[in-house]
């Protein structure tokens, strides 16, 4: 088993070209409905949909290796000492992945509201605002 040590002023470090590319592209869309029906003490909202889309990655990789030399030192961490880089073509690879998903959900939400009475949040229009003389004020209380 190879044993570590530690770097020291003539340690060096081999550098390999590399010439990659990574693209990645999500495209999903969700579309429902939903309806609320029943009386006010029993209500009942129905949500129904459907999901899905497409992920797309593309890991072009144009060149690989080989090692560029001369290693970089850690006395002269001087990069691009080298006339050019090896030219592209070596190991090429474009690892292309395409995965797909498609889904369908139902829900049901059952409101409740037992007898005597109870409170529930309701959006207002201001032409729905009752004015003083024709408020007729119910509490409700949520159960």
């Amino acid at each position: 088993m190879p044993k570590a040590t530690y770097a020291t002023p003539s340690s060096t470090l081999s550098r390999q070209y590399n010439d990659v590319i990574n693209g990645h592209r999500y495209d999903y869309a969700d579309l429902n409905a939903y309806n609320t029906y029943g009386p006010e003490r029993f209500q009942n909202t129905i949500l129904v949909g459907v999901g899905g889309g497409q992920e797309f990655s593309n890991n072009s990789r144009f060149a690989f290796g080989p090692n560029v030399l001369p290693a970089v030192t850690l006395i002269n961490p001087i990069l691009n000492q080298t006339p050019a880089y090896p030219a592209d073509g070596t190991a090429i690879q474009s690892q292309r992945n395409v995965l797909s998903a498609l889904g369908e959900y139902a829900s049901d939400q059952i409101k409740l509201y037992g007898p005597g009475p109870h409170h529930a949040r309701h959006p207002e229009r201001p032409a729905d605002r009752p004015t003083a003389s024709t408020s007729s004020f119910r509490p409700r209380l949520r159960m």
